[in-house]
């Protein structure tokens, strides 16, 4: 009697799973089948975190990526590992400062590659540098323990793989959701796709490109003249702390090459309306004697579609990248 009541609730527990995951199942076919985005990954302070520690095996002339979402969604690895026949690592950071990443590569002895650095004006004037140096503290914090544990290992794939298979926890699992889908609302659905590289690419296809373009220019133009009202002492400072981690790179025989990747012609004027390249990009160059490669400057970066006018579409990140490697490995006169 005991035995055949254990059976039957056991019985009616395989059910309830079997349920609860063709639920799940048929709520994901249905959200990826209307639009919904499947993420690879989730670009989150573990992955930076393991990437930060793949880089310290770099070796001479390998390539460290520093930035934010320009370097991770213009840039395409495969190629530019290709082209210049290096190792690359992506620590890009997706909305923040350089600053804070550099400085941690500066400060590591272990880090001997050439660092290729996104750069914007307002990073000379101390914006973005919170979320940045957050991350550095948890690679810092968590190195020892994090990259010695299998178990934390295990978390990470698992992550991934929920993740992968499960792309609504993203967005949430709510029944509003795949109703406006449903309903052909696009803002619902990500245009960008994270990989384990952390490389990021972007399909404008899935979003109203007017309406993040119109959005992308207010606040990138409010970004330029909050960043314009910083002192100029604060300009001198971060001047001079790149002339510093620069050389400290230099000696361990690294580089540090400064790249201006490409926006618009609004967002161009915008930027130099408020913050003009002689008083802020230009000093780099003059003060550190660090390369700066501009878009402006080079017909080969120049001509690509900018949907949101400050990022390329996957479609062209191969291209760009073959263009911007060829200027890499180009000698300075």
């Amino acid at each position: 009697m005991n035995d055949a009541k254990s059976n039957g609730w056991k019985q009616t527990g395989w059910i309830a799973i079997a349920v609860l995951l063709l639920g799940v199942a048929g709520w994901e076919v249905a959200f990826t089948a209307l639009g919904g985005s499947r993420q690879p990954v989730v670009d989150d302070a573990d992955l930076w975190a393991e990437w930060r520690e793949r880089a310290t095996r770099a070796r001479e002339g390998d390539l460290i990526l520093v930035g934010a979402s320009r370097m991770q969604l213009d840039v395409d690895i495969a190629t530019l590992e290709r082209v210049t026949g290096k190792h690359v690592y992506q620590l890009a950071i997706d909305g923040t400062s350089f600053l804070p990443v550099l400085a941690d590569l500066a400060r590591d002895p272990r880090i001997r590659a050439n660092v290729i650095v996104s750069v914007r004006a307002p990073d000379l004037t101390g914006q973005g540098v919170e979320r940045a140096q957050q991350m550095v503290n948890y690679y810092r914090h968590r190195a020892e323990a994090r990259f010695a544990s299998p178990a934390q290992y295990t978390e990470r794939v698992l992550k991934d793989a929920a993740y992968a298979f499960v792309p609504s926890r993203e967005q949430g699992v709510r029944p509003e959701t795949l109703y406006a889908l449903w309903q052909g609302d696009r803002r619902i659905s990500s245009y960008i796709t994270t990989y384990a590289s952390r490389e990021r690419e972007g399909d404008y296809s899935k979003i109203d490109v007017k309406a993040l373009r119109e959005l992308r220019y207010r606040r990138s133009v409010d970004w330029y003249r909050k960043s314009a009202q910083a002192p100029a002492e604060t300009v001198d400072r971060n001047i001079q702390f790149l002339r510093a981690v620069i050389e400290a790179i230099r000696q361990r025989g690294g580089n540090v090459i400064f790249v201006r990747f490409p926006i618009s012609e609004a967002l161009f004027a915008a930027s130099e309306k408020h913050l003009p390249h002689e008083r802020y990009l230009g000093r780099i160059t003059q003060e550190t004697g660090a390369r700066l490669i501009s878009f402006e400057d080079y017909p080969s970066l120049r001509g690509f579609d900018l949907p949101d006018g400050s990022h390329l579409d996957a479609k062209d990140q191969e291209a760009f990248t073959e263009a911007l490697a060829k200027i890499l490995l180009e000698k300075r006169e």
